[in-house]
């Protein structure tokens, strides 16, 4: 029988399903013997604790997982740590396939709409997204101007609508290229976008 979450770390003990939403308990898979900080000392156990994580939408519906995640003890530096769980993001409390979702959902949704979708914080799906854009600044494909210019502007016209996407475009590349300093630009971009020029700029510097 298929797992419902098909995560190759965690196994599904428990669904509870309601209109709205995926309910999952769960179990990690993998367990530690040494303890991975002093590479020498055995891990004992050391109690539990219930922590929650959110997963992508199944069916339509958010899904959150409840993970009793055990914690051990190592004999040698006498750390605490829980047991892995690979499949977990390890800055948020997501799996790692729901901030790819994220990431990726983000080009053609607005920040609002994807957090109503996977039922997190607007919060998260912009530093998600921020993440990402710091990532991938300094990778050669994104070194030139051009793609630059189609990432931002891409992000930009999901929220001021496909018509103003060509002027959008010529105003990033027009501040990028140092032609104008237009405030049109802050005005046209939603405030959290405003300090993108300064990604941008670093890009370009780093490509001359």
């Amino acid at each position: 029988m298929t797992d419902f979450l098909q995560l190759r770390s965690l196994k599904t003990l428990e669904i509870l399903t309601s209109e709205d939403s995926y309910v999952v308990k769960a179990e990690g898979v993998n367990q530690w013997v040494t303890c991975p900080l002093c590479k020498t000392g055995r891990l004992h156990g050391h109690g539990s604790q219930e922590q929650s994580f959110q997963d992508t939408p199944t069916h339509g519906k958010p899904v959150v997982i409840f993970i009793q995640r055990r914690r051990y003890r190592c004999t040698s530096c006498t750390k605490t740590l829980f047991e892995p769980v690979a499949d977990l993001d390890g800055k948020r409390q997501a799996t790692a396939r729901l901030v790819r979702y994220i990431r990726d959902q983000s080009f053609s949704k607005t920040f609002a709409a994807l957090a109503r979708e996977v039922a997190v914080d607007e919060k998260t799906v912009r530093h998600v997204f921020d993440d990402f854009i710091v990532s991938v600044r300094h990778r050669p494909f994104f070194r030139s101007q051009s793609r630059w210019v189609s990432l931002i502007a891409c992000r930009c016209s999901v929220f001021l609508g496909g018509a103003i996407f060509p002027r959008l475009a010529g105003l990033v590349h027009a501040h990028l290229c140092g032609v104008t300093q237009s405030p049109e630009c802050t005005v046209l971009l939603p405030r959290a976008w405003v300090g993108v020029f300064d990604v941008l700029r670093l890009a370009r510097a780093a490509a001359s």
